[in-house]
């Protein structure tokens, strides 16, 4: 009889034990995910910030004034001024959409994480999208950095669903700085040549 007690006893204590692993590394699976998910909307919050900031021109930025691709002041004297201003307007206006789309994006799928009708499949889908997408964040931000070390004013890149596109400051590059871009790209990303569109921005 003593044998049998010790024996179920040991059973009932590996049975809440392997129990409570279970709910432990549930819990911490769930935190993991959680802080990711915040981590990844606080980047994204704050990286639009800093760019509305950083390209407002102290309140006197004017996306509207970019989009008819015409300059607003006639004057000849200002006409190297405003076409350089155009410019640094388009790079970023570019970076602030993308900024937008991807928060967007984001908050549709940390609402379906937390929402009580989504099934198990449909939050870890959309778990596994907002990890994607903070490693393209993370992917465009190095590439940017680099392509702009390699003597480039300004350059925007987006990446989604395994391609890539630059947009780089310059007109007619050459065949070399072409390889440069994509290596780079492919380097960071993980993207073929073929998937990687180059845009030249005059």
């Amino acid at each position: 009889m003593k044998i049998i007690k010790a024996e179920k006893q040991k059973n009932t204590e590996m049975t809440e034990y392997k129990a409570w692993n279970k709910i432990k590394g549930a819990v911490t699976k769930n935190m993991k995910r959680n802080i990711a998910i915040i981590c990844t909307l606080v980047l994204v919050a704050g990286a639009i910030y800093l760019n509305w900031i950083l390209f407002s021109d102290n309140g006197d930025y004017k996306p509207d004034s970019y989009v008819s691709g015409e300059e607003n002041n006639q004057s000849n004297g200002n006409n190297q001024s405003n076409a350089q201003t155009k410019d640094d307007g388009y790079f970023a206006l570019a970076i602030i959409d993308r900024a937008e789309a991807r928060a967007e994006a984001l908050e549709v799928l940390a609402s379906i994480t937390v929402s009580e009708q989504a099934t198990e499949e449909a939050k870890e889908n959309a778990y596994s999208e907002m990890a994607k997408i903070a490693e393209e964040i993370e992917c465009e931000a190095n590439i940017e950095t680099l392509v702009k070390a390699k003597g480039f004013e300004d350059c925007v890149v987006v990446i989604s669903s395994g391609k890539a596109s630059v947009i780089v400051s310059g007109q007619n590059l050459l065949v070399s700085e072409v390889a440069q871009i994509k290596e780079i790209v492919y380097s960071q990303a993980n993207i073929s040549p073929e998937n990687i569109t180059i845009i030249e921005k005059a």
